[in-house]
């Protein structure tokens, strides 16, 4: 419905629903948000990222960027590095710096199917970064693959293979800091 809602969670525990604010920036469906550097940032079908105050009980928005050519479907933070990570269905990741007025890509991840030199297209629709490294990021999508990738050097580290659908959901387990991925081939796979 293109409307980012923010709830109070001390009601929410209590059994109420409190709604703290309504954002209606975006003009299409809104698929990511992340808290970060001290804001809320929200990707959309629109193909921008927008940057909300949380220092104001209506989170003004505070920045706005086209950053990609199709929808961008997730959103990752790398706060150690600095970057905002998004990815989208044009099969591109693209890694943002900002300032208070501005926004800069720091670089772009395309994964390339089998080594080979043509672009993908394929959609990703996951991110993820280690959260005890800090600076190593994880995609998945329409290949049916997880890519690991540096993101200080700008590289490729490396790709699992194990899914036969879509990856759709990537995070990591809070004790032993292992990587899982789930899509739509209805298994959830823990990596080592």
């Amino acid at each position: 419905d293109k409307v980012i809602i923010v709830w109070s969670a001390a009601d929410a525990r209590r059994g109420v629903s409190t709604q703290l604010a309504r954002i209606t920036s975006h003009t299409d469906v809104v698929y990511a948000l992340r808290l970060a550097f001290g804001a809320l940032f929200s990707s959309s079908a629109d193909k921008t990222i927008k940057r909300y105050s949380l220092d104001d009980a209506a989170h003004t928005e505070t920045l706005s960027w086209e950053a990609h050519t199709h929808s961008i479907t997730c959103l990752a933070v790398a706060e150690r590095v600095g970057l905002l990570c998004s990815a989208a269905e044009d099969g591109k990741i693209l890694l943002w710096s900002f300032d208070d007025d501005s926004v800069a890509c720091e670089g772009s991840f395309v994964v390339r199917p089998n080594n080979s030199h043509a672009t993908s297209s394929n959609p990703i629709y996951a991110l993820a970064v280690d959260p005890v490294a800090g600076d190593v990021l994880f995609s998945g999508g329409a290949d049916y693959r997880v890519h690991m990738f540096d993101l200080r050097s700008k590289t490729l580290l490396h790709t699992l293979s194990g899914h036969t659908s879509t990856v759709r959901a990537l995070c990591f387990t809070p004790r032993d800091n292992r990587l899982c991925s789930s899509g739509g081939d209805f298994n959830l796979l823990v990596w080592g």
